[in-house]
């Protein structure tokens, strides 16, 4: 065979009516050849709006205190990227501005971290890869929606059941002071007086999209 032969075989013939279905192999010695020149979609500028953002295995503080965190290596990816915390809000991000949307220019992504700072409370969103293919540090865009509301509901926190007196916590506490000692234990889940631990873990929502009709479209 020579270059380009191509080759007919026969894989099934049905007697009655004379159908056949034939495989053609193609034999050459350029690749090229085997190939066809073909594009996905049709073509289109470059812009910042096709640049993917992404978190994954994040975490997530405020005022340097940790709220909530994963451990999830898949992650979030989108030109757009956002996050929901109870009681504060949605979050959403972005390289540029969108038209019609009251985004803000307040924050920075620095490599693998997202900074803000609203209403006096410095948020932080860090990822354990950059968020930008890239990496660098740019300036990002935000959009403050007050008005999200979430499937779960708008619950503040974990739920946890009633306290019907002192915790094992407290008792401990009460237990090494009868002995003398003097402490504050900084631990969750204590009950009674000034005592304060650490934030509860909050129900936080992540995510990524591509476009903003997807996440808060217009009115008519």
């Amino acid at each position: 065979m020579d270059d380009g032969d191509a080759v007919s075989l026969e894989l099934l013939v049905n007697n009655e009516s004379g159908v056949k279905i034939v495989d053609v192999v193609s034999v050459t010695f350029d690749r090229a050849t085997l190939r066809e020149s073909h594009l996905e979609s049709a073509p289109k500028d470059f812009t910042l709006d096709a640049v993917e953002l992404g978190v994954k295995n994040y975490s997530l503080l405020i005022n340097g205190t940790l709220v909530n965190k994963s451990k999830s290596t898949i992650g979030f990816t989108g030109t757009l990227l956002w996050f929901y915390i109870p009681d504060r809000g949605r979050f959403i991000f972005s390289l540029v501005p969108r038209e019609g949307y009251e985004f803000a220019k307040i924050a920075v992504v620095d490599d693998n971290r997202i900074e803000f700072t609203l209403n006096n409370e410095r948020y932080e969103w860090l990822s354990s890869e950059s968020i930008l293919p890239n990496g660098g540090t740019w300036n990002l865009w935000v959009l403050h929606d007050t008005h999200y509301t979430p499937l779960f509901g708008s619950e503040s926190s974990v739920p946890r059941t009633p306290s019907k007196g002192p915790n094992v916590f407290d008792k401990i506490e009460g237990a090494l002071i009868k002995q003398g000692a003097s402490l504050m234990l900084n631990l969750p889940g204590r009950s009674g007086g000034n005592k304060t631990g650490p934030v509860l873990p909050q129900r936080v929502i992540v995510g990524g999209a591509d476009s903003m009709d997807n996440l808060l479209p217009k009115g008519p």
